[in-house]
This record gives C-alpha cells, sequence and structure tokens, in this order.
C-alpha cells in the first residue's frame, strides 16, 4: 500500500466512524470515544469482509460499506454492554 492510499483509507475509515455515530444515536460515551469505536469497527469490518473471500478489487464503495457496517457493529455491541451514563 503507497502512502497516499493509506491516507485516503485512514480518511475513509475516520468518515465512516463518525458516520456510524450519528447513525447509532442513543447512549454515546462523546465524539471521541465513538470515532475510536467506529475506527477499531471499519478496521474489524474491513479485515472480515477480506477473510470471507472479499477483493479489495471490490471498489471503494463496497469496502467503505463494509467499514460502516464493522463500526456501527461495533458502537452498538458497546451501547449494549456498557451501563449507560446516568
Amino acid at each position: 500500500m503507497t502512502f497516499e492510499g493509506f491516507v485516503t483509507w485512514l480518511v475513509v475509515v475516520l468518515l465512516m466512524g463518525a458516520l456510524a455515530r450519528i447513525a447509532v444515536t442513543d447512549g454515546g460515551r462523546g465524539l471521541i470515544v465513538d470515532v475510536t469505536l467506529g475506527l477499531g469497527g471499519s478496521l474489524v469490518g474491513s479485515v472480515l469482509f477480506q477473510v470471507v473471500g472479499g477483493s479489495q478489487d471490490a471498489g471503494w464503495f463496497v469496502s467503505a460499506a463494509m467499514m460502516c457496517v464493522g463500526a456501527a457493529g461495533l458502537i452498538v455491541g458497546q451501547r449494549a454492554t456498557w451501563p449507560r451514563r446516568v
């Protein structure tokens, strides 16, 4: 992966994390925690996509969708398991 490709991937991952934060609205822990969880979920989503046979040649849209699904999944999991703030 080239440096430009890495920077582009990082920007897309952060955007997908922020999009997942917007899509999953209840019980947030703040922007930093949600974007960090989104970043982790995006990484998990993209790795799982490649593990199940997805190709990097699938295109940016498919990769971004998998990142968003992974980010939203991790944020939903966090909000289902962590105790709510009072």
